[in-house]
């Protein structure tokens, strides 16, 4: 049984999953601007990081930001 939020690549919406909170971040290193996007299940960042699954910080800010609401949810699958 997996209660882990799964790392995707970015994708403007996934199957069956809509999204429950998009953020945009702007980059400490340079201009640029990312979106992570927080789906039931799922969450995804533009950065270069998060193109690779690669847990960023851009996406730990928002889990951190939304922790509580984090809490509630099942993440068990049937």
């Amino acid at each position: 049984m997996n209660n882990k939020l799964k790392l995707i690549p970015h994708v403007e919406k996934t199957d069956n999953n809509e999204v429950i909170l998009s953020k945009e971040i702007k980059s400490s290193s340079s201009d640029n601007i990312y979106t992570v996007t927080l789906y039931k299940d799922k969450i995804s960042c533009t950065c270069p990081a998060g193109g690779k699954k690669t847990l960023c910080k851009h996406m730990t800010s928002v889990l951190n930001e939304n922790i509580d609401m984090i809490k509630t949810w099942d993440l068990k699958k049937d």
